[in-house]
Formats: C-alpha cells, sequence, structure tokens
C-alpha cells in the first residue's frame, strides 16, 4: 500500500439537519443522522421527496397541490429559495403574494409534511441569472460562486436572512416546524477541489484523526510498481466521491450493507492511466464521516483466471453478418469455456475443474455431487503452458463413456486455472 499523506478542508455551508440552528442544551435534537437514514423525533424516516416552487403558482393554489402530493405518496416536500425575487433591490426585501415563502411553509406543515429547504443562493431550476438578483452584477471586483469576498458578503446577509425569517417563526424542526433540512450551497465541486489547481484556492489543515461528515480530504500517493490494475479499498470511509489527479472515480457507499452485513462495493478501479509515477492527488468527499489514513491503495492479482459454462447457456456469437438486408449473427454452434491469460503469460496450473453441478464463483468455487474426473485430465490437457484455449462443451468429451453419475442433472462447467511465466503442470482439483 502506497503511504497517504493527510489533509483535510471543513465543507463551507453544506446541507445542515434542521437540529443545528440552536437547540437548547441537554435537549434531544429533532433531527439526526446516522449514516442509514435520517432520524426525525427519535424515529428512522424513509423519505419521499418531491419539489414545489412556490413563487411557480399562486396561494390559493398552494392547498390543493401540497394535498395532492401527499396523496401521491410524498412525505417531503422540497423548495428552492429564490434570492432574486425576494431582493429585487439591495436591502429591499419581497415576501408577500406568490413570495410569501413563510405561508407557504406553514401549509406544509399542516398537511403533516417536512420540508427541506434550499436556500441556494446559486439555484438549478431554469431560472434567470441561477436566482441570482440582477444588482449583483454591479457590485465592485465580485466574483459569482467563487471563494470572493464580496461575493460571500452579500451572500452571507441575504441566508442569514432566510435563516432568522424561518426561526422568527419557528419553522425549524427543533422549534416544532416542518424544516427537517435546509440547504446552503456547497462550492467544493464549483471550485474543483479536486484538481491540483483548485485544491490551493482552500485552506487545508492536517487531519487530527477524528472523522466528520461533510469534509473534504486530499492525500498524495506514488503508484504502485508494476503494470497490474489499480484500486482503491474504501472500507474505512462511508458514503461520497473520490477523484484521482481530478479524474472521477465515482461515488462510494461502503457503509451501505447488504443483508449479509457487507458492503455491496468495497474497492473501486483506479485506471492507470491516471497515475503518475509519483505525487498522485487523491481527494475525497466523505458525507457522513470515515477515517481517511485507512484507505487502502492495491494492486489486484490478475493471475487467476476462470470460465464457466452451463446447458442451458446459448452458443457464442462470433460474428455479425447482413444477408438479405438483416443483421444476422454468426453462431458457432460448439459452446465451450474458454480461457485466456493477460499479458502473454501461460496457463501454468489448473486449479479447479468440475463438470457437473459446481457452486460458487471465480476464486471460491465449490464442486457438487456430480463431477467428472475425464474433465480434470481433458483441461491440463487442453490448457497447460498454452496462453489461451478452449474447452468444448461436450457431454461425450467431459464424461466417461456410460458413467454419468446424473445423468438428468443439467451440467455446468467451471474451470479456475493460473497463470504465470511457466513451470506448473498440475491440477488442485
Amino acid at each position: 500500500m502506497s503511504e497517504l499523506r493527510i489533509a483535510v478542508l471543513l465543507v463551507l455551508l453544506p446541507l445542515l439537519l434542521a437540529n443545528v440552528y440552536g437547540a437548547a442544551k441537554n435537549q434531544q435534537p429533532a433531527v439526526t443522522y446516522d449514516g442509514r437514514s435520517v432520524i426525525v423525533n427519535g424515529s428512522r424516516e424513509l423519505l419521499f421527496s418531491g419539489s414545489v416552487h412556490y413563487p411557480r403558482s399562486t396561494p390559493a393554489m398552494w392547498p390543493d397541490i401540497i394535498r395532492k402530493s401527499k396523496e401521491g405518496g410524498l412525505n417531503l416536500i422540497q423548495t428552492y429559495v429564490f434570492w432574486n425575487i425576494h431582493e429585487p433591490v439591495e436591502g429591499q426585501f419581497n415576501f408577500e403574494g406568490n413570495y410569501d415563502l413563510v405561508k407557504f411553509i406553514k401549509l406544509i406543515g399542516e398537511e403533516g409534511l417536512w420540508v427541506t429547504l434550499r436556500i441556494g443562493p446559486y439555484i438549478e431550476a431554469e431560472w434567470n441569472l441561477g436566482g441570482f438578483p440582477y444588482w449583483l452584477k454591479g457590485v465592485t471586483n465580485i466574483t459569482f460562486r467563487s471563494y470572493n469576498e464580496p461575493f460571500l458578503h452579500h451572500m452571507k446577509k441575504y441566508a442569514e436572512k432566510i435563516i432568522n425569517l424561518m426561526k422568527e417563526h419557528k419553522l425549524f424542526a427543533d422549534q416544532g416546524g416542518p424544516i427537517i433540512m435546509a440547504q446552503v450551497g456547497v462550492a467544493g465541486e464549483k471550485m474543483q477541489l479536486y484538481t491540483e489547481e483548485g485544491s490551493k484556492k482552500a485552506q487545508w489543515t492536517e487531519f487530527n484523526g477524528t472523522p466528520t461528515p461533510l469534509t473534504w480530504y486530499k492525500a498524495y500517493f506514488d503508484a504502485p510498481e508494476g503494470d497490474n490494475p489499480v484500486a482503491l479499498r474504501m472500507t474505512s470511509m462511508a458514503k461520497g466521491m473520490v477523484w484521482i489527479n481530478g479524474q472521477s472515480i465515482g461515488r462510494y457507499w461502503v457503509s451501505y450493507l447488504s443483508p449479509l452485513g457487507k458492503p455491496t462495493q468495497e474497492e473501486y478501479h483506479v485506471p492507470r492511466s491516471f497515475l503518475k509515477p509519483t505525487n498522485n492527488l487523491m481527494v475525497v468527499f466523505e458525507e457522513t464521516g470515515g477515517n481517511p489514513r485507512k484507505i487502502e491503495i492495491l494492486v489486484v492479482n490478475r493471475d487467476t483466471i476462470c470460465s464457466v459454462v452451463t446447458e442451458y447457456h446459448p452458443p457464442h456469437v462470433s460474428s455479425f453478418d447482413l444477408k438479405e438486408n438483416k443483421l444476422r449473427y454468426n453462431v458457432n454452434p460448439i459452446k465451450g469455456a474458454h480461457l485466456a491469460c493477460p499479458d502473454k503469460k501461460i496457463i501454468e496450473k489448473v486449479e479447479f475443474v468440475s463438470f457437473g453441478e459446481a457452486d460458487g464463483a471465480c476464486g471460491a468455487f465449490i464442486a457438487g455431487k456430480c463431477d467428472s474426473k475425464k474433465a480434470h485430465k481433458l483441461v491440463e490437457k487442453e490448457c497447460l503452458g498454452k496462453t489461451e484455449c478452449t474447452i468444448p462443451f461436450d457431454r461425450k468429451t467431459l464424461l466417461e463413456p456410460g458413467n454419468d453419475p446424473c445423468p438428468d442433472v443439467e451440467k455446468s462447467l467451471a474451470v479456475q486455472v493460473k497463470c504465470g511465466v511457466g513451470g506448473g503442470s498440475k491440477s488442485d482439483a
């Protein structure tokens, strides 16, 4: 595993649970989150959310829209807050008529629904200027959606105005209101913190070992030697996104467990083309909390290869032809188990062969009650010492004449071999 040098950046103005708005000391928060679900007033809740934008309809229409949303199965309504309609002139606010945000949220609460309040300031709702008021363009030296002092100054004033208005009318969940979550725009992806240049726009601190939610981490590592595939093992994290040298590796969610109590995926492929020999930048955005020091950089061994074919599998399609103006596929009438070693290696060992009722998966095959010793010998004969081989799926070839222990059972052929530079000639099964 390559050594990771971890730095940390707490997210500025992230998605917030409603209880952060000042619950009294020793008072249980109204809304919490433990990595598996949102917990409202001590009860785990599965949220079914839909967007309803209050300024797109009239106050007279709101009760019917909210009622129909509830009848349709929603228990949470999400809405943006539109800066440019509420502050059309700097310092002059409008919350009347279609813009009566307080009334809209109260009506939602009266129907027994919850609210996610997306304060912005930038909104993606096919809305002029993304919701920014026109006067904001005239502010000296302002740069929208960036770590820019004039922008942050006006954004803070606007956000505080909306938050204080909600608190004044007791609309947050810890006050008995329906707002269980509020969001003020997260700037990390806009700033491209996952790139070398973008990461320089923020001030990072050394990771102190205490996991925190909604946090950006960055680290540097050297590429593992060799040309085998590289992967990240993310079992020490919970849920988020990861980038290598500015390239997205995708979303991980190892805290979500299958019915077997294990993550559905733990390891995430990193293409070698993304890597440099040294000083590779890894950036992780963790949503709920994890320990980045325990992220592992692995080299994947591809020397063990397998093939499984069953009697109900169709033959291989080798190619397509255009016949009578119709695209038709050519079928190889003899199906078989095909094995090919990577990097011009040869098959040096037969680790498992079963013709019968094999179960399991590559690396963990289990032989069934019905099996054939002849199949083992055939695989050795056809494959050892070769870079690739094909075992025809044929009962006559794979079974001793007149000796089928389970003639009425549909057969499967499972083969596992090990590739290398040569020298092996024995089978393990």
